[in-house]
């Protein structure tokens, strides 16, 4: 009985929906039903911007998968270290194989003159007025082949001693590229001589760690590992010769990954600690965060969403936007993330909280564009920034009408960066709880249009 009621319902609101946006699609041109301006909507139809929204900030930094990082068919790899006011220092640490050019090449009577290691970078966040220092060390440990390493795996042992450092100021240039010379010839001549056997060359040569000399200061750079700039360049001398050229590289079969390392001791968020811990942003100064790579997201909740239906029973959502203001001290050297994304989530008894609800192959469950089923998983929406306001609109009237359906639960939403491993960008925005916010400050607001049906 309950499915055929429910089955009336969806019926009704179907065929009022239908009419709604038939009106809505003859009346576009002059604007005659007034969705842009709430004092002038048709009979009926109705607009609200208060539906309370809770917010919290929560911690999924678990499954950020930073093992062989590639976008098309660059490798990537992130090193350096900047200082947040909000969010407090936050490293990145490289560890990496590297890769024979050309396997199975003995080298007799070889003997390394000098050597150099060029790392090619496309991206920085942080302060490029500060310089930072980058030390490069020998890997002791091995990087397992049929590991995945992620943000949160442990260091590597190194051997304490660098073998090669830098000094610099992060630049935005495509082409940047840092020159190390490379001080231990009794490393170089080993690679020379295990570069015969490939097999061999994995276990003499675990290979490098790219690490930040402190943790507090400058710039996160991401190294382009495919780039022809990137390279481990042995010049040697054979036979009397000298000026000869052996190069290895960071693609192909050189497994990589990094680590990110967070210090939010002195900040709101300290207590976050272990994945998917939360604190309501009562606890943050109304403030809301995100931050890419170290698994910084916000959880939103609409707790009375069902109260429409129970009010209305006939209720249909014309529309339904999501707006995400970042604050504006997100601009300059903290730029906001590229692309926002919202996830489903599901409630986990056992560990009485809320987590991502995973589908086929373990993906996360995305809130589907309008016009397509929330049951399945088949898109992801990505909410970019404004040109002009900066702002981020989700459309997810589909998703609050099967909600009031019945159709999927009312569980909370995670918004999260749509890129986890490829930047560590973040964002900062209000609550929207205070109701003297300045316009850059308006924060997260929900507006709904529905109309109902007497």
């Amino acid at each position: 009985m309950n499915l055929l009621t429910n089955r009336i319902i969806f019926l009704k609101t179907g065929l009022l929906l239908f009419a709604i946006l038939f009106f809505l699609g003859c009346k576009k041109a002059k604007n005659e039903l007034g969705l842009n301006d709430p004092n002038k909507l048709p009979t009926n139809t109705f607009f609200t911007d208060t539906l309370t929204i809770k917010t919290e900030v929560i911690l999924i930094n678990d499954s950020i998968n930073t093992t062989n990082v590639a976008s098309d068919t660059n490798y990537y790899m992130m090193t350096g270290a900047y200082s947040d006011p909000f969010l407090g220092p936050t490293a990145a640490e490289t560890y990496t194989r590297l890769h024979l050019v050309n396997e199975h090449v003995e080298l007799p009577a070889a003997t390394a003159d000098s050597a150099y290691l060029y790392l090619q970078y496309n991206y920085f966040y942080g302060d490029s007025t500060t310089a930072q220092t980058i030390n490069i060390y020998k890997l002791t440990d091995l990087i397992k082949q049929d590991t995945i390493y992620y943000c949160t795996s442990p260091a590597l042992n190194y051997n304490p001693t660098p073998i090669g450092s830098v000094s610099f100021q992060a630049s935005a240039g495509a082409g940047s590229v840092l020159k190390i010379k490379i001080t231990d010839m009794t490393f170089l001549q080993s690679i020379l001589n295990a570069s015969k056997n490939n097999s061999d060359f994995f276990t003499d040569i675990p290979g490098l760690a790219f690490i930040p000399a402190n943790h507090t200061a400058g710039a996160i750079v991401r190294i382009n590992g495919s780039s022809v700039q990137s390279l481990f360049q042995i010049y040697y001398s054979q036979y009397g010769t000298t000026g000869n050229i052996y190069n290895l590289k960071f693609a192909g079969t050189a497994k990589k990954f990094y680590r990110i390392v967070t210090d939010r001791s002195s900040t709101a968020l300290a207590a976050l600690q272990s994945k998917y811990q939360s604190i309501n942003t009562s606890s943050t100064a109304n403030l809301c965060y995100i931050q890419a790579c170290a698994g910084i997201r916000t959880k939103i909740t609409i707790p009375y969403l069902q109260n429409l239906r129970t009010k209305y029973p006939n209720l249909a959502i014309i529309s339904a936007i999501l707006n995400v203001a970042p604050k504006m001290l997100t601009t300059g050297q903290y730029k906001t993330n590229s692309g926002l994304v919202l996830m489903r989530t599901v409630y986990d008894a056992p560990n009485n909280r809320y987590s991502i609800l995973k589908g086929v192959n373990y993906l996360p469950y995305y809130v589907q564009p309008d016009d397509h089923s929330q049951i399945a998983n088949s898109l992801v929406t990505i909410a970019v920034p404004d040109s002009v306001t900066n702002v981020y609109a989700f459309s997810i009237r589909s998703y609050m009408q099967a909600v009031l359906l019945g159709q999927i639960a009312n569980n909370p939403i995670i918004i999260s960066p749509s890129s986890l491993n490829l930047n560590v960008n973040r964002m900062v925005f209000n609550d929207n709880s205070g109701s003297n916010l300045p316009t850059e400050d308006k924060g997260i607001k929900l507006n709904l249009y529905y109309s109902v049906a007497k």
